[in-house]
Protein backbone atom coordinates (compact mmCIF):
# COMPACT_ATOMS: atom_id res chain seq x y z
CA UNK A 1 0.00 0.00 0.00
CA UNK A 2 1.49 3.33 -1.06
CA UNK A 3 1.83 6.22 1.37
CA UNK A 4 0.60 9.78 0.68
CA UNK A 5 4.24 10.84 0.18
CA UNK A 6 4.76 8.11 -2.43
CA UNK A 7 1.57 9.09 -4.26
CA UNK A 8 2.73 12.71 -4.26
CA UNK A 9 6.05 11.64 -5.78
CA UNK A 10 4.23 9.73 -8.51
CA UNK A 11 2.09 12.76 -9.33
CA UNK A 12 5.18 14.98 -9.52
CA UNK A 13 6.90 12.49 -11.83
CA UNK A 14 3.88 12.38 -14.14
CA UNK A 15 3.74 16.17 -14.24
CA UNK A 16 7.42 16.37 -15.13
CA UNK A 17 6.98 13.83 -17.93
CA UNK A 18 3.96 15.66 -19.35
CA UNK A 19 5.79 18.99 -19.36
CA UNK A 20 8.87 17.42 -20.91
CA UNK A 21 6.84 15.77 -23.67
CA UNK A 22 4.98 19.02 -24.40
CA UNK A 23 8.23 20.95 -24.52
CA UNK A 24 9.85 18.38 -26.81
CA UNK A 25 6.91 18.41 -29.22
CA UNK A 26 6.96 22.20 -29.31
CA UNK A 27 10.69 22.20 -29.95
CA UNK A 28 10.31 19.72 -32.81
CA UNK A 29 7.73 21.95 -34.43
CA UNK A 30 9.90 25.03 -34.00
CA UNK A 31 13.12 23.46 -35.35
CA UNK A 32 11.63 22.17 -38.59
CA UNK A 33 13.20 25.13 -40.45
CA UNK A 34 16.96 25.80 -40.77
CA UNK A 35 18.72 28.34 -38.49
CA UNK A 36 18.32 31.98 -39.51
CA UNK A 37 21.17 34.48 -39.21
CA UNK A 38 20.61 37.92 -37.75
CA UNK A 39 21.90 40.70 -35.52
CA UNK A 40 20.72 41.85 -32.11
CA UNK A 41 19.51 45.38 -32.82
CA UNK A 42 17.87 46.10 -29.46
CA UNK A 43 18.57 44.76 -25.97
CA UNK A 44 17.30 45.75 -22.52
CA UNK A 45 19.45 44.37 -19.72
CA UNK A 46 16.87 45.47 -17.16
CA UNK A 47 13.93 43.68 -18.81
CA UNK A 48 16.06 40.83 -20.24
CA UNK A 49 14.34 41.16 -23.63
CA UNK A 50 15.35 42.47 -27.04
CA UNK A 51 14.95 42.27 -30.82
CA UNK A 52 16.86 40.42 -33.52
CA UNK A 53 16.83 41.67 -37.11
CA UNK A 54 17.26 38.75 -39.50
CA UNK A 55 19.21 39.03 -42.74
CA UNK A 56 15.82 38.85 -44.46
CA UNK A 57 14.77 42.04 -42.71
CA UNK A 58 12.25 40.36 -40.39
CA UNK A 59 12.41 41.52 -36.77
CA UNK A 60 11.92 38.92 -34.00
CA UNK A 61 11.46 39.53 -30.32
CA UNK A 62 13.53 37.33 -27.95
CA UNK A 63 14.28 36.87 -24.27
CA UNK A 64 17.54 36.22 -22.48
CA UNK A 65 16.32 32.80 -21.30
CA UNK A 66 16.41 31.58 -24.91
CA UNK A 67 20.08 32.50 -25.43
CA UNK A 68 22.34 29.47 -25.21
CA UNK A 69 26.08 29.74 -24.62
CA UNK A 70 26.43 33.52 -24.58
CA UNK A 71 25.30 36.73 -22.89
CA UNK A 72 23.23 38.86 -25.27
CA UNK A 73 24.37 42.36 -26.20
CA UNK A 74 23.50 44.80 -28.95
CA UNK A 75 25.21 44.23 -32.34
CA UNK A 76 25.90 40.55 -31.59
CA UNK A 77 25.77 38.35 -34.68
CA UNK A 78 23.53 35.40 -33.80
CA UNK A 79 21.50 32.53 -35.20
CA UNK A 80 17.85 31.91 -34.47
CA UNK A 81 17.68 28.15 -34.09
CA UNK A 82 14.00 27.98 -33.17
CA UNK A 83 11.13 30.45 -33.39
CA UNK A 84 7.42 30.46 -32.62
CA UNK A 85 4.45 32.78 -33.14
CA UNK A 86 4.31 35.77 -30.83
CA UNK A 87 0.98 36.51 -29.06
CA UNK A 88 1.18 40.13 -30.25
CA UNK A 89 1.86 39.17 -33.84
CA UNK A 90 4.88 38.15 -35.84
CA UNK A 91 7.40 35.69 -34.47
CA UNK A 92 9.68 35.50 -31.47
CA UNK A 93 13.01 33.69 -31.26
CA UNK A 94 12.83 30.81 -28.84
CA UNK A 95 16.40 29.47 -29.11
CA UNK A 96 19.36 31.63 -30.06
CA UNK A 97 23.07 30.80 -30.28
CA UNK A 98 26.24 32.01 -31.96
CA UNK A 99 26.85 29.07 -34.31
CA UNK A 100 23.54 27.90 -35.72
CA UNK A 101 24.26 24.39 -34.46
CA UNK A 102 21.33 22.37 -33.05
CA UNK A 103 20.74 23.51 -29.49
CA UNK A 104 18.90 21.80 -26.68
CA UNK A 105 16.04 23.80 -25.26
CA UNK A 106 17.23 25.05 -21.82
CA UNK A 107 13.77 24.60 -20.31
CA UNK A 108 13.41 21.05 -21.66
CA UNK A 109 16.94 20.27 -20.48
CA UNK A 110 16.09 21.59 -17.04
CA UNK A 111 12.95 19.48 -16.89
CA UNK A 112 14.91 16.44 -18.00
CA UNK A 113 17.55 16.99 -15.33
CA UNK A 114 14.89 17.56 -12.70
CA UNK A 115 13.11 14.36 -13.71
CA UNK A 116 16.38 12.42 -13.55
CA UNK A 117 17.19 13.86 -10.12
CA UNK A 118 13.65 13.08 -8.94
CA UNK A 119 13.94 9.46 -10.05
CA UNK A 120 17.36 9.07 -8.43
CA UNK A 121 16.11 10.57 -5.15
CA UNK A 122 13.06 8.28 -5.14
CA UNK A 123 15.26 5.24 -5.78
CA UNK A 124 17.66 6.29 -3.01
CA UNK A 125 14.76 6.68 -0.55
CA UNK A 126 13.40 3.28 -1.52
CA UNK A 127 16.77 1.60 -0.96
CA UNK A 128 17.31 3.39 2.34
CA UNK A 129 13.87 2.39 3.61
CA UNK A 130 14.48 -1.24 2.65
CA UNK A 131 17.95 -1.18 4.23
CA UNK A 132 16.70 0.33 7.48
CA UNK A 133 14.00 -2.34 7.76
CA UNK A 134 16.64 -5.04 7.43
CA UNK A 135 19.04 -3.36 9.86
CA UNK A 136 16.32 -2.89 12.47
CA UNK A 137 15.60 -6.60 12.33
CA UNK A 138 19.22 -7.51 13.16
CA UNK A 139 20.04 -8.35 16.80
CA UNK A 140 21.59 -5.50 18.77
CA UNK A 141 24.81 -5.63 20.81
CA UNK A 142 23.09 -7.02 23.92
CA UNK A 143 21.47 -9.94 22.13
CA UNK A 144 24.65 -10.56 20.13
CA UNK A 145 26.73 -10.59 23.33
CA UNK A 146 24.30 -13.02 24.96
CA UNK A 147 24.40 -15.32 21.93
CA UNK A 148 28.21 -15.28 22.05
CA UNK A 149 28.31 -15.77 25.83
CA UNK A 150 30.03 -12.40 26.31
CA UNK A 151 27.55 -10.70 28.64
CA UNK A 152 30.33 -9.74 31.05
CA UNK A 153 32.16 -7.87 28.28
CA UNK A 154 29.33 -5.36 28.06
CA UNK A 155 28.61 -5.42 31.82
CA UNK A 156 24.91 -5.85 31.16
CA UNK A 157 23.85 -6.23 34.81
CA UNK A 158 25.50 -2.97 35.78
CA UNK A 159 24.08 -1.17 32.76
CA UNK A 160 20.56 -2.31 33.58
CA UNK A 161 20.99 -0.95 37.09
CA UNK A 162 22.31 2.32 35.63
CA UNK A 163 19.19 2.64 33.51
CA UNK A 164 17.05 2.60 36.65
CA UNK A 165 18.97 5.67 37.87
CA UNK A 166 19.15 7.36 34.48
CA UNK A 167 18.21 10.84 35.72
CA UNK A 168 20.98 10.89 38.32
CA UNK A 169 23.57 9.62 35.84
CA UNK A 170 22.53 12.20 33.25
CA UNK A 171 22.94 15.02 35.76
CA UNK A 172 26.37 13.71 36.67
CA UNK A 173 27.48 13.41 33.05
CA UNK A 174 26.64 17.06 32.42
CA UNK A 175 28.92 18.05 35.30
CA UNK A 176 31.89 16.26 33.77
CA UNK A 177 34.19 18.33 31.58
CA UNK A 178 33.11 16.60 28.36
CA UNK A 179 31.10 19.26 26.59
CA UNK A 180 27.75 17.47 26.69
CA UNK A 181 24.82 19.86 26.55
CA UNK A 182 22.52 16.88 26.77
CA UNK A 183 23.03 13.17 27.28
CA UNK A 184 20.82 10.22 26.42
CA UNK A 185 21.27 6.53 26.99
CA UNK A 186 21.40 4.73 23.66
CA UNK A 187 22.80 1.36 24.58
CA UNK A 188 21.94 -1.76 22.56
CA UNK A 189 22.35 0.21 19.33
CA UNK A 190 25.08 -0.50 16.83
CA UNK A 191 26.87 2.59 15.57
CA UNK A 192 26.79 3.25 11.83
CA UNK A 193 29.76 5.62 12.07
CA UNK A 194 33.31 4.64 11.01
CA UNK A 195 34.55 4.16 14.54
CA UNK A 196 36.63 1.61 16.37
CA UNK A 197 34.59 -1.65 16.46
CA UNK A 198 35.87 -2.14 20.03
CA UNK A 199 33.91 0.95 21.11
CA UNK A 200 30.34 0.09 22.22
CA UNK A 201 28.20 3.18 22.72
CA UNK A 202 26.18 3.49 25.91
CA UNK A 203 24.99 7.07 25.45
CA UNK A 204 25.71 10.45 23.96
CA UNK A 205 24.39 13.48 22.11
CA UNK A 206 25.15 15.58 19.02
CA UNK A 207 27.64 13.16 17.52
CA UNK A 208 29.67 12.76 20.73
CA UNK A 209 29.45 9.44 22.54
CA UNK A 210 30.42 7.59 25.68
CA UNK A 211 31.10 3.91 25.32
CA UNK A 212 32.53 0.80 26.89
CA UNK A 213 35.87 -0.07 25.35
CA UNK A 214 36.27 -3.82 24.83
CA UNK A 215 39.62 -4.57 23.21
CA UNK A 216 40.33 -8.25 23.84
CA UNK A 217 44.10 -7.94 23.37
CA UNK A 218 44.40 -5.36 26.16
CA UNK A 219 41.33 -5.62 28.41
CA UNK A 220 41.01 -9.40 28.35
CA UNK A 221 37.70 -11.23 28.64
CA UNK A 222 36.92 -10.18 32.22
CA UNK A 223 37.84 -6.50 32.21
CA UNK A 224 37.59 -4.06 33.77
CA UNK A 225 36.51 -2.29 30.63
CA UNK A 226 37.17 1.46 30.58
CA UNK A 227 34.59 4.06 29.66
CA UNK A 228 35.83 6.09 26.73
CA UNK A 229 34.65 9.43 25.36
CA UNK A 230 34.47 10.04 21.61
CA UNK A 231 34.38 13.69 20.51
CA UNK A 232 33.83 14.14 16.78
CA UNK A 233 35.50 17.58 16.57
CA UNK A 234 38.56 16.94 18.69
CA UNK A 235 41.98 15.41 18.25
CA UNK A 236 42.53 13.09 20.01
CA UNK A 237 39.06 11.81 19.20
CA UNK A 238 39.12 9.15 21.94
CA UNK A 239 40.07 9.56 25.57
CA UNK A 240 39.52 7.51 28.71
CA UNK A 241 36.96 8.96 31.13
CA UNK A 242 36.96 6.22 33.77
CA UNK A 243 38.87 2.96 34.25
CA UNK A 244 35.62 0.98 34.44
CA UNK A 245 31.87 1.35 34.11
CA UNK A 246 31.47 1.03 37.88
CA UNK A 247 33.98 3.83 38.44
CA UNK A 248 32.18 5.98 35.84
CA UNK A 249 28.84 5.49 37.57
CA UNK A 250 30.48 6.31 40.90
CA UNK A 251 31.71 9.58 39.39
CA UNK A 252 28.33 10.57 37.98
CA UNK A 253 25.88 9.19 40.56
CA UNK A 254 27.83 8.59 43.80
CA UNK A 255 24.71 8.21 45.96
CA UNK A 256 23.30 5.44 43.83
CA UNK A 257 26.71 3.88 43.01
CA UNK A 258 29.23 4.14 45.84
CA UNK A 259 32.68 4.76 44.47
CA UNK A 260 34.64 1.64 43.69
CA UNK A 261 38.32 1.22 44.56
CA UNK A 262 40.64 3.15 42.27
CA UNK A 263 41.75 1.02 39.33
CA UNK A 264 44.48 2.11 36.99
CA UNK A 265 43.81 1.88 33.27
CA UNK A 266 46.40 -0.55 31.85
CA UNK A 267 49.02 1.16 29.72
CA UNK A 268 48.23 -1.28 26.91
CA UNK A 269 44.62 -0.02 26.81
CA UNK A 270 45.78 3.61 26.66
CA UNK A 271 48.18 2.72 23.86
CA UNK A 272 45.47 0.87 21.90
CA UNK A 273 43.19 3.91 22.09
CA UNK A 274 46.00 6.36 21.39
CA UNK A 275 46.96 4.45 18.24
CA UNK A 276 43.73 5.70 16.62
CA UNK A 277 44.14 9.38 17.36
CA UNK A 278 45.53 10.53 14.02
CA UNK A 279 45.76 9.30 10.44
CA UNK A 280 49.55 9.57 10.09
CA UNK A 281 50.90 8.22 13.35
CA UNK A 282 54.25 6.48 12.94
CA UNK A 283 54.04 4.58 16.22
CA UNK A 284 54.66 0.87 16.07
CA UNK A 285 51.23 -0.72 16.42
CA UNK A 286 49.66 -4.11 15.89
CA UNK A 287 48.17 -5.09 12.53
CA UNK A 288 44.69 -4.84 14.01
CA UNK A 289 45.32 -1.29 15.23
CA UNK A 290 46.90 -0.28 11.92
CA UNK A 291 43.90 -1.56 9.94
CA UNK A 292 41.47 0.06 12.36
CA UNK A 293 43.23 3.42 12.06
CA UNK A 294 43.25 3.15 8.26
CA UNK A 295 39.51 2.38 8.24
CA UNK A 296 38.64 5.28 10.56
CA UNK A 297 40.71 7.90 8.76
CA UNK A 298 39.89 7.00 5.16
CA UNK A 299 36.92 9.14 4.13
CA UNK A 300 33.78 8.07 2.28
CA UNK A 301 33.50 4.99 0.12
CA UNK A 302 37.30 4.75 -0.05
CA UNK A 303 37.16 3.43 3.52
CA UNK A 304 35.28 0.30 2.46
CA UNK A 305 38.44 -1.54 1.38
CA UNK A 306 40.24 -0.97 4.70
CA UNK A 307 37.03 -1.89 6.57
CA UNK A 308 36.80 -5.25 4.78
CA UNK A 309 40.47 -5.95 5.47
CA UNK A 310 39.90 -5.13 9.14
CA UNK A 311 36.82 -7.37 9.26
CA UNK A 312 38.76 -10.30 7.83
CA UNK A 313 41.49 -9.74 10.43
CA UNK A 314 39.00 -9.56 13.33
CA UNK A 315 37.48 -12.86 12.22
CA UNK A 316 40.92 -14.47 12.16
CA UNK A 317 41.55 -13.17 15.69
CA UNK A 318 38.20 -14.61 16.79
CA UNK A 319 36.89 -11.24 18.02
CA UNK A 320 33.27 -12.12 17.34
CA UNK A 321 31.52 -9.19 19.03
CA UNK A 322 33.83 -6.65 17.39
CA UNK A 323 33.32 -8.38 14.03
CA UNK A 324 29.55 -8.00 14.39
CA UNK A 325 30.01 -4.31 15.18
CA UNK A 326 32.02 -3.77 11.99
CA UNK A 327 29.65 -5.92 9.93
CA UNK A 328 26.79 -3.64 10.95
CA UNK A 329 28.73 -0.55 9.86
CA UNK A 330 29.39 -2.07 6.45
CA UNK A 331 25.78 -3.22 6.13
CA UNK A 332 24.58 0.29 6.96
CA UNK A 333 26.83 1.66 4.22
CA UNK A 334 25.35 -0.85 1.78
CA UNK A 335 28.59 -2.73 1.18
CA UNK A 336 27.70 -6.14 2.65
CA UNK A 337 24.82 -8.50 2.12
CA UNK A 338 22.43 -8.01 5.03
Amino acid sequence: MTSPADRSCVRCARTFLALLQLRTMTLLRMTSSPPEHGTITAWSLLDNVGRITLDSGEVLRFGGSGCVGFTPAQEHSVYVVAAEPHPLGGRRAKLVNLTGAPTEDPVAAGLRRAEHAHREAAEWRRKQAALQMVLQALPGPVEAAKELGLTNALELTLLEKARSHEAAVRRGVKKLDLGFVDFEWCFDTWSEEPRDPCFFTIGGADGDDLGIYVHPATTGAQGPFPVVYYFHEQDPAYRVVAPSLRAFLGMTAPKEFPKSPVVEVPAAVVAAIGALNGPSSTDSVSEERRLCREFMWTPGDAGVGPAKHLLAHLRILGWDLQSKSLEFKLNAMGFLEV
